[in-house]
């Protein structure tokens, strides 16, 4: 089964970024989430295409075949590792929880983590000077 690559973006940020390990109970979850129309007899498929996906994109597979759940086709995993980011990568992310926004703004501390935080920054100090 073949997956487009806009199914594989909304799956793999329904991860949760918390999780270094991913169980195969969160990765249904999050298919479940990014998904939902994809919850029908197939899913197993679907969610094996989904887990391949994200392996093209640096997730890993348990070694062993034991770590792997055979009782239906095709074999799942029974979880996914993100891959280890190097120090650059951890710039990516900002928590803006713990910024102190311009009052236009602080909706933003809401939520988890933000990409392009440069941006959020830019307009942020734009509002703040006024």
């Amino acid at each position: 089964m073949k997956v487009t690559k806009a199914a594989i973006d909304r799956f793999e940020q329904a991860l949760p970024l918390e999780k270094r390990r991913i169980s195969i109970e969160l990765l249904w979850d999050a298919m479940a989430k990014a998904l939902p129309e994809q919850i029908t007899g197939d899913s197993r498929q679907t969610l094996h295409a989904l887990i391949a996906g994200i392996e093209l994109r640096g997730f890993s597979l348990p070694k062993s075949k034991k770590l792997f759940d055979y009782t239906a086709q095709p074999p799942l995993p029974k979880w996914v590792q993100r891959p280890e980011k190097a120090n650059d990568d951890k710039k990516i992310f900002f928590e803006p929880k713990t910024h102190l926004w311009a009052r236009e703004l602080t909706f933003l501390a809401e939520g988890r983590r933000l990409p392009n935080y440069q941006q959020w920054q830019m307009l942020d100090n734009w509002l703040k000077s006024g």
